[in-house]
């Protein structure tokens, strides 16, 4: 005899919804299945669908001074979203919907897509996305006298706490604007477009063995903000930064800006280089046993908004150096063959002090007013070096050599000869712990490793 099983109704709507996706008719119906359904989400595809927050309410009294309301509140995060956490969604598609102020938490995804996608005023936290797709249709833009309106995955006014993207493509489509976060890049691709990658304020990013061509990697400032990228292949407009408060630079194959200051290290590393701190407080620049490309040309123009506080450091192995073009500050080269340094015109400023020590220049065009002052010891320089006014400068110096006779044109520098060396400051390069990104990032490694 067959014995009669009577299944429950909430059951088999339960079930159907395991097999048709999610209910998104509502937030909470979607946040009641997520919550109920640990893979629910696992190859499921979500498309055209609305589920919501919404900002958090700010009364004009909470909002500090100085800052804009609209902003403040964003940074709040919001109410009433979707809620993902403490799972793994592995095939996920989302696409052409609507996720604002959502809250996902301790959440990896892997191989999942998502397509013409907002998430503005979301929080990430603990999220990981491995083998993921973010695209949509390219930003807006105007074509003759036609606008086109484009619809991107946006992760616009995100904060983001550890939120790792590994093995990731970013498509012509994706937009971020984070307000806060700590991320890291790893091995990530981005196709060629005019947006960075990383948007945002306080942002610490880090990229580990990243291959990224013609494509800006981050446009973030803040007092609490820093970009370290180790191991990796930059090319095109890469790390055009905003005021970002240190870049670290190592080991990586690296052409292009490496945007605005107020410590840049770049180490053992190749390519060609060009850095500055236009609004930086004192920008100081370290450029330590680097080989640099023989084709192009890197610069030195920092300080334009704040005189001469400036500083290079360029340390060299007696390595070749085909073009530095240097602007303004307090210049310190130890060790380095140029085959043209030139010193030009920026602004009403120009090149405060100039330390030579082991460095031999073919040629150069010094254009702007030289430096007030200077050391150098053991420099040969061939010539030509052209100059655009006499020099005044106070240059003290210890076999110093013009083996082709008086290198100047159209002037003369003055060099006063010394008998025996000066005792000339070598600093000490800064190290990663020095400048606190090395234990910062270990901390956050230590926090991944429990999650």
């Amino acid at each position: 005899m067959k014995r009669l099983v009577i299944v429950p109704l909430c059951c088999l709507l339960l079930s159907a919804c395991n097999f048709f996706g999610p209910p998104t008719k509502t937030v909470a119906e979607f946040n009641a299945y997520v919550a109920a359904n640990p893979n629910g989400l696992d190859g499921k595809t979500l498309s055209g669908v609305q589920l919501d927050g919404a900002m958090t309410r700010i009364d004009d009294n909470d909002v500090p001074a100085g800052e804009d309301k609209y902003a403040y509140a964003m940074s709040q995060g919001g109410v009433g979203g979707i809620v993902i956490q403490n799972m793994k969604v592995t095939g996920l598609t989302v696409d052409k919907s609507s996720l604002l102020f959502a809250s996902i938490r301790n959440v990896t995804f892997v191989d999942c897509k998502f397509l013409q996608t907002d998430m503005t005023g979301s929080t990430l936290e603990n999220v990981k996305f491995v083998n993921c797709e973010f695209d949509g249709i390219e930003p807006g833009r105007k074509i003759g006298n036609i606008y086109h309106r484009g619809r991107v995955t946006n992760l616009n006014m995100v904060a983001a706490d550890n939120v790792v993207f590994e093995n990731v493509a970013f498509g012509k489509g994706f937009s971020s604007n984070f307000h806060r976060g700590v991320i890291t890049l790893i091995n990530v691709k981005a196709s060629p477009s005019e947006s960075p990658i990383i948007r945002g304020i306080n942002v610490k990013l880090r990229l580990l063995a990243c291959t990224l061509h013609d494509r800006n990697i981050a446009a973030i400032k803040g007092d609490d903000s820093s970009i370290l990228i180790l191991n990796s292949d930059i090319k095109g407009l890469s790390c055009s930064s905003s005021i970002t408060k240190v870049v670290w630079i190592e080991k990586t194959l690296f052409y292009g800006g490496a945007g605005t200051s107020e410590f840049l290290m770049i180490r053992d590393s190749a390519g060609t280089f060009e850095f500055g701190g236009y609004y930086a407080s004192s920008p100081t620049a370290y450029l330590v046993n680097n080989q640099y490309n023989d084709t192009g040309y890197s610069t030195f123009f920092p300080s334009i908004k704040k005189g001469n506080s400036a500083t290079l450091y360029l340390y060299g192995s007696n390595n070749y150096f085909p073009m530095l073009r240097i602007g303004s500050g307090n210049i310190n080269i130890f060790n380095v063959n140029f085959g043209i340094l030139n010193i030009l015109e920026y602004g009403d400023i120009g090149v405060k002090s100039l330390n030579l020590k082991n460095v031999s220049i073919k040629e150069g065009k010094w254009l702007a007013p030289l430096p007030e002052t200077g050391y150098w010891e053991q420099v040969e320089i061939i010539g030509p070096v052209e100059l655009a006014q006499q020099s005044k400068a106070e240059i003290s110096g210890y076999n110093v050599l013009f083996p082709n006779g008086s290198p100047w044109i159209n002037g003369d520098v003055e060099i006063k000869h010394l008998s025996s060396p000066q005792k000339m400051q070598m600093p000490p390069v800064p190290t990663l712990e020095e400048v606190g990104l090395a234990q910062f990032w270990q901390e956050v490694d230590a926090k991944s490793s429990r999650q």
